[in-house]
Order: structure tokens, then C-alpha cells, then sequence
């Protein structure tokens, strides 16, 4: 099972690094560029000319329309407003578990792997972390008082981490990664309205949660820091208005069973559908509260299939095995 630990990073700000992406093999094929600089966009490779200085926008996803041989070095680009539209732009410029189509053209099948969407109680988790700036603020009436919070996305396998080709710059964001400076890594540049989405679901952006949760495992995921939080908030979004979500809040402070949450996701999400579900707990003073719901998925996860349709056999693993209680907010 892939574990992230949720570790106190200094608040701050932090320049976006530059970043460069992952090659995988050529049987796995993506059809748009993700910028991770601001880089120029050339009409002619050769002679270096950029009609009108046209740059990159760093986020922003570009559909690629050719490349200058296998593997490429370059990537032709079509930028809307641009004049011609057609640009070619270094592959350094991207960022991404992705690669080009090839020159025969090819089909999309990013985001086709497995992943794991991680839930967590968040009452449960601030009991060890009271100095962190979301339990600190956390009361009887947050949000995450209510309902399950995010805590990831993350494409399978375990390992599957950090998908950034420039050898020296994944060594230096893991090490401050695992140091818990997320402070110091790239800022997604999230959207207003992401941003804002993300607030609602992941009480940890308090604590820069979302950098890290980007580094490590959003960069593997083949898509935007946009629609890589998106899709996970949707997933989030879906639990929570399931009878998962109902058992979950309407038990605050009380015992419930393993076998009660995943009942409900059988009634929620169809007969089977527990299967992929790992539920865990934290032991304090004898008794088990609950800690996390890991749900495993595969197929089109980065879509917009509904939950129910990407269940996948969770690996093996140990449900609490007693009674645990929901625990509310001290």
C-alpha cells in the first residue's frame, strides 16, 4: 500500500523550480504538452524565430501536434492567438509522466494506470499534530469536523514517485520533500477557483500539503495541477455524498465497525465495491479510531468516469479489526 506522511513544513514562499519531465516508454502515448516554464515558442527550430514573442504560460497544457524525431528534443505545439499557432517549443519545457504522440499519431491513454485515493479523518490525524496549522484552527463546526478530507491522489504502484526527468532537481525536491520544507517547493500555481475548491476538501493546504502532494505524486499523474486536484476533490466529492458520507457524519464520536463502512460503500457504489476499500485506524488508550479510507482504483481515473465505474481489488491488506470510534475534534 502506498503510505505519504503528512509532516510540519514551514510556512513561506517558494520560486516555482524548473522542471523537465519523465520519458516513459513509447507505448504510452499523451497528445498535450503541460508547460513547466515560461519557455519561447519558435516557428522555425533552426533559425530561432518567435513571431511576435510568444512564450509558454507554466501550467497550462498545449496540444502537440508533431515532433522532430524519436525520441524528440522538440515538440511542435499549437498556442492559441499565436501567429503562426504551430510552435516549436524545447521538451524541457515539459512537465509530466507523459509522452509525445508519436509520429504516426497514436491514441491518449493517460491516466489508464492504477491509483490510490487516499481519505483521512482528520480529527484523528490532529491528535498527534495539534501544532499544525489546520488542527490548530480545526473546531466542532470546520468542514473537516463533518466529512472525510483529502489526503491524495496518487498513481500506483508504490514508487511510482516523483516524475521529473532532471535527475538533480527530483534528488533536491525529494530531499526537501522528505524534510517536510514544502515551503520550498514549486507553488502548483493553482487556479482562484482550484485553489479554492481545495481549501473546502484538503484542510492540509494550511500546511502546503498540496506542494507536496504535487511533487510527489501529481507530476506521475499526466495532466495539470488544475485537473489533477479537480479529479481528486470530485472523487472526495462523491464519498462524501454517499452513504459512506452519511455513515461517517452522522457517527461523530461514536462506534461504528470496519464492516459498517464498507457495507456502505457496497450500498453506495454497487455489490463488490468494498473490495477495494482498506479502512484504517489509529490505537489510542485501547481503543480504535478511525484513521484514513483508502479506496483502489484503475482505468480512466483522470476522466470523468464516476467512482463507482474505476473500483479495483485493493491489494492485501488488514481492515481494523474491532469496533472504532469517529472520532470528534478535542
Amino acid at each position: 500500500m502506498t503510505s505519504s506522511l503528512r509532516a510540519a513544513g514551514p510556512s513561506g514562499l517558494a520560486l516555482v523550480a524548473l522542471m523537465t519531465f519523465v520519458m516513459p516508454p513509447p507505448a504510452v502515448a499523451a497528445d498535450t504538452l503541460l508547460a513547466a516554464q515560461a519557455c519561447p515558442a519558435f516557428q522555425s527550430i533552426a533559425k530561432q524565430t518567435n513571431p511576435g514573442g510568444i512564450r509558454l504560460t507554466a501550467g497550462q497544457s498545449y496540444p502537440i501536434v508533431a515532433q522532430n524525431k524519436q525520441p524528440p528534443t522538440w515538440l511542435q505545439v499549437e498556442i492559441e492567438g499565436a501567429s503562426p499557432k504551430q510552435r516549436w517549443v524545447a521538451i524541457s519545457c515539459a512537465l509530466g509522466d507523459t509522452t509525445p504522440v508519436p509520429s504516426h499519431g497514436g491514441t491518449s491513454t493517460a491516466g489508464a494506470a492504477s491509483h490510490l485515493l487516499a481519505l483521512s479523518w482528520e480529527p484523528t490525524f490532529c491528535q498527534g499534530m495539534p501544532g499544525k496549522a489546520e488542527c490548530a484552527a480545526e473546531t466542532s463546526q470546520s468542514s473537516e469536523s463533518k466529512q472525510l478530507s483529502l489526503h491524495g491522489l496518487w498513481p500506483e504502484p508504490k514508487g511510482k514517485y516523483y516524475c521529473i526527468a532532471d535527475a538533480a532537481q527530483k534528488a533536491k525536491l525529494a530531499k526537501l520533500d522528505s524534510k517536510g520544507d514544502w515551503d520550498q517547493l514549486p507553488d502548483p500555481g493553482l487556479s482562484a477557483a482550484t485553489r479554492a475548491r481545495l481549501a473546502a476538501v484538503m484542510p492540509g493546504t494550511q500546511s502546503m500539503l498540496e506542494r507536496h502532494e504535487w511533487i510527489k505524486h501529481g507530476t506521475c499523474f499526466g495532466g495539470s495541477p488544475d485537473a489533477y486536484f479537480n479529479r481528486a476533490a470530485d472523487l472526495l466529492e462523491q464519498v462524501n455524498a454517499s452513504a459512506v458520507g452519511q455513515l461517517v457524519s452522522t457517527n461523530v464520536g461514536k462506534p461504528v465497525k470496519s464492516a459498517q463502512i464498507l457495507a456502505a460503500f457496497d450500498q453506495a457504489f454497487g455489490d463488490g465495491s468494498s473490495a477495494a476499500v482498506a479502512v484504517s485506524c489509529k490505537t489510542v488508550g485501547g481503543k480504535g479510531e478511525l484513521s484514513e479510507i483508502d479506496v483502489y482504483m484503475s482505468g480512466d481515473v483522470a476522466g470523468s468516469a464516476p467512482l463507482s465505474k474505476l473500483l479495483h481489488v485493493a491489494p492485501p491488506h488488514t481492515n481494523c479489526s474491532q469496533g472504532l470510534i469517529i472520532q470528534p475534534p478535542r
